[in-house]
């Protein structure tokens, strides 16, 4: 420890740099069914936090939609809960649409 901070030797840097870069240690499962461009889309959203309500408004279909677009997705990719689903987004590299599109 220097002035308070923790340092890591070139090494465990480098260790740690490449796992953070690297590709996901642990591939995700593939989907029981294929999932629809909707629900990929749907899946996305719920990866960087999404609401189903701001979902809902940024798709332009109601709520109860959207909570049933999810609940299809986490049995396709048999997710236990929204945050399981999440993780298998991020795993599969599925890219949240742009901020001011849909």
């Amino acid at each position: 420890m220097a002035a308070g901070a923790y340092a890591l030797s070139p090494a465990a840097a480098g260790s740690l740099r490449d796992l953070l870069d690297g590709p996901p240690r642990h591939a995700p499962p593939e989907p029981r069914r294929p999932l629809s461009p909707r629900e990929r889309q749907v899946a996305a959203m719920v990866a960087v936090g999404r609401t189903d309500r701001e979902i809902a408004c940024s798709t332009g279909v109601s709520v109860s939609a959207v909570k049933k677009t999810v609940s299809g997705c986490r049995r396709k990719v048999r997710a236990k809960n929204r945050v399981q689903l999440a993780r298998w987004a991020w795993q599969s590299g599925l890219e949240p649409p742009s901020p001011g599109g849909p």
